[in-house]
């Protein structure tokens, strides 16, 4: 960078946080401050998945986008009918199954046991079942 570029960047950074202050100031309650701040964190990091998203449409066919289009709506209803059938504490089992998800991934990357690995959403019980005992396999 030269030091244009940093004099740039350090302006604006500088902007940023008097924004930032002023708006503290109006808004006076620090606690929905860090609320909204937050939850402006998660709509940003959204925006930007989709802007990926959308730049890597603007590459495909229309018949590619309709393929994906229809494999991500499927996927998106059999985790409906899956979260529908689910008990109600899926945050906590959510983290548990992606730990054993990681785990059967990790045994998966084994040399001479690389097919038995995760064989897709709808068979997911099935090689999981194995998972925690990928050492024995």
């Amino acid at each position: 960078m030269n030091w244009g570029e940093i004099a740039k960047g350090l302006t604006s950074i500088g902007a940023l946080l008097l924004e930032v202050a002023a708006f503290t100031k109006l808004t006076g309650n620090a606690k929905h401050v860090i609320s909204t701040g937050l939850a402006l964190i998660e709509i940003a990091a959204a925006m930007k998945i989709f802007a990926s998203a959308m730049k890597a449409f603007g590459f495909m066919s229309w018949e590619e986008i309709g393929r994906g289009l229809t494999a991500i709506g499927v996927a998106l209803a059999e985790v409906t009918l899956a979260m529908n059938l689910m008990p109600k504490n899926m945050v906590g089992l959510g983290v548990g199954l992606i730990a054993v998800g990681r785990a059967g991934k990790m045994c998966a990357l084994r040399g001479e046991h690389a097919a038995h690995g995760h064989e897709g959403p709808a068979l997911s019980p099935l090689p999981q079942g194995g998972v925690l005992r990928c050492g024995e396999v």
